[in-house]
């Protein structure tokens, strides 16, 4: 069953890698060959290509050391659900990442769907498929209905907080430009100030909404 899956759409929600639940412990494989990389908290990284690298994220220790030749299909790494940077997940999973720059890298990253069906095969699984329970495949119809943008979903919240970050950038510059208006007693005109202040309301309200029907 698909987490969340790649997706990369300017100036919406984006999510770099694939993301696979997985028991803590889980023994992940190679996809592709290559060298390993790096090695930290949470991380795996397999230089795959001269451009591009295989990041194995939320690991929970890795099995091969840095420098290592790998082959596809190798043991590198025991899935888990420990956070690079610190915070808390949904559940252990495996975020698989194929990048040509930095990690978590919107502009960079590329669909890993092609690198994982390449080597281990496409999957059986699909929406109505009788190999889930009926709990399991009412969630993943749910998570279908968010993620095709038939209602209300997170792209909605991301694009609001997209705007609001815009409104309060103009707030600030007609703050400034109120701390350096005329003489005491000059007339200041306040609609553009109080257009923005209700710009950043209308926001918060369909972020409200949107949070309320995900």
């Amino acid at each position: 069953m698909l987490v969340e899956p790649y997706w990369l759409q300017a100036q919406c929600h984006w999510h770099c890698g694939i993301d696979i639940p997985l028991d803590v412990g889980t023994p992940l494989h190679a996809a592709r060959g290559g060298t390993v990389l790096y090695v930290g908290y949470g991380l795996l990284a397999i230089k795959a290509t001269p451009t591009q690298t295989d990041w194995y994220v939320h690991i929970d220790s890795a099995h091969v050391p840095i420098g290592a030749p790998i082959d596809r299909g190798n043991l590198v790494a025991y899935s888990g659900a420990k956070v690079p940077a610190g915070g808390s997940l949904t559940g252990p999973h495996l975020h698989f990442e194929v990048q040509e720059g930095a990690l978590n890298a919107p502009s960079t990253s590329l669909d890993p769907v092609p690198v994982l069906t390449e080597a281990f095969g496409p999957s059986p699984g699909n929406l109505t498929g009788d190999d889930m329970l009926p709990d399991e495949r009412q969630t993943l119809l749910r998570d279908d209905t968010i993620l095709s943008g038939s209602r209300l979903n997170t792209k909605a919240v991301d694009q609001a907080l997209i705007d609001l970050a815009a409104q309060i950038a103009s707030l600030k510059v007609d703050v400034a430009a109120l701390k350096t208006a005329g003489p005491t007693g000059t007339p200041i005109d306040l609609a553009p100030l109080e257009q923005v202040v209700a710009n950043v309301q209308t926001i918060v309200t369909r972020i409200e909404t949107a949070l309320k029907a995900a």
